[in-house]
């Protein structure tokens, strides 16, 4: 199995929180359409990818900001129990080159858990484009 092919690294939530106020990471919101919609908050400063987005999704994933000061990671959540769809965008970028990616530990559900601050999906970041209905 190639580095691509495993299973991405997971990170916790409170890790990810830290790291995130450090400026170290990239949060990508990989929910389906219909989810991010019904939900109406993303994690601070998301990027929504749609996970199921093909040619589209990779040129999303391109355009990631990276290698800026002291970021190293993007870190990939939806709010699948089986995290099916983050670690899909995680791999994706892994294959496509680009810094490294990980799995939040439970997702936007663990997240909302611990109450931590969320944007509103209605402030999405400019590189919300690429999804399917």
């Amino acid at each position: 199995m190639t580095p691509i092919e495993r299973t991405p690294e997971t990170i916790s939530v409170d890790t990810a929180w830290t790291e995130h106020l450090a400026g170290r990471v990239l949060f990508v919101d990989a929910r389906r359409k219909s989810a991010y919609d019904r939900s109406q908050h993303r994690l601070p400063e998301a990027i929504r990818v749609d996970p199921e987005g093909g040619e589209t999704l990779d040129a999303v994933l391109r355009s990631l900001p990276h290698g800026g000061p002291g970021f190293r990671l993007a870190v990939v959540y939806c709010d699948d129990p089986t995290q099916e769809s983050s670690t899909a965008v995680a791999r994706r970028v892994r294959a496509l080159g680009l810094p490294d990616a990980c799995v939040l530990e439970g997702g936007m559900p663990a997240w909302r858990e611990r109450r931590l601050p969320l944007d509103s999906t209605a402030a999405a970041a400019p590189l919300d484009i690429g999804s399917a209905g």
